[in-house]
Formats: structure tokens, C-alpha cells, sequence
């Protein structure tokens, strides 16, 4: 179950910093012209950036629930398996922050560079 949970999570991570590159690249390259092209590929990246954030928390409580709801097991066990989902909802924050920085990047400069295409004559 845990290997299904980190494929899932690994190919829609990727899908989404797919997105922000190609966001990344129409805004630089100057393809996104108007101000509110480039304002709708911030919003969409920083949505994205959203999704992963709430796919990690899914991940994090499913994991510790499944680990921490261990009866009849004696304490030590029950406390090996509590440190697991601990352990396991860290490394899915870690993953969370670390693959949301793209999107959240993206979304950044959309916004910093639809602002200036806004202020301009």
C-alpha cells in the first residue's frame, strides 16, 4: 500500500512541476502576452502547489493512522510502529516542501511579471 501511495504521489508531483515549467517558459518566453494571461498561469501554479501541499496532509494522516492504530500489540511494538508513521509523515512534509518550491516559484514570478505588464503603457 505504502509503494502504490509514493507512485501516486510521485507521478502527480511530477505532472504538476511539469505544468509550472511550461508556465515558466510561455511567461518568460513571452508567449503569455496580457496581464491577465500571465495573472491565470500564477493563480493555476499556485493552486497546484496547493494540491500537493493537500495530497502530503492525505498521505501524512493516512499514514499515521495506519501505524498508530496498532491494539493488542505490547508497548514497544506499538511505539516502533508509531515512530514509523511519524517518520513516514515527516518524509511526506519533506516531499510536500520540496515539490511545491517549482510551482510556488512559478507562480511568483507570473505575478511579478503580470504586474509590470500592467503598470506599462
Amino acid at each position: 500500500m505504502k509503494s502504490i501511495i509514493t507512485w501516486v504521489g510521485s507521478a502527480v508531483l511530477l505532472g504538476i512541476n511539469l505544468h509550472a515549467l511550461i508556465a515558466l517558459a510561455l511567461v518568460l518566453t513571452g508567449r503569455a502576452k496580457t496581464a491577465t494571461q500571465q495573472r491565470s498561469w500564477a493563480v493555476r501554479c499556485a493552486a497546484s502547489a496547493l494540491g500537493v501541499v493537500m495530497l502530503s496532509a492525505v498521505i501524512c494522516g493516512i499514514s499515521i493512522a495506519v501505524f498508530s492504530s496498532s491494539t493488542g500489540l505490547d508497548p514497544s511494538e506499538r511505539a516502533t510502529r508509531l515512530a514509523m508513521g511519524i517518520s513516514e509523515a515527516l518524509n511526506c512534509l519533506g516531499f510536500a516542501v520540496v515539490g511545491s518550491a517549482l510551482p510556488l516559484f512559478t507562480a511568483l514570478v507570473c505575478s511579478l511579471l503580470a504586474s509590470r505588464v500592467a503598470r506599462r503603457p
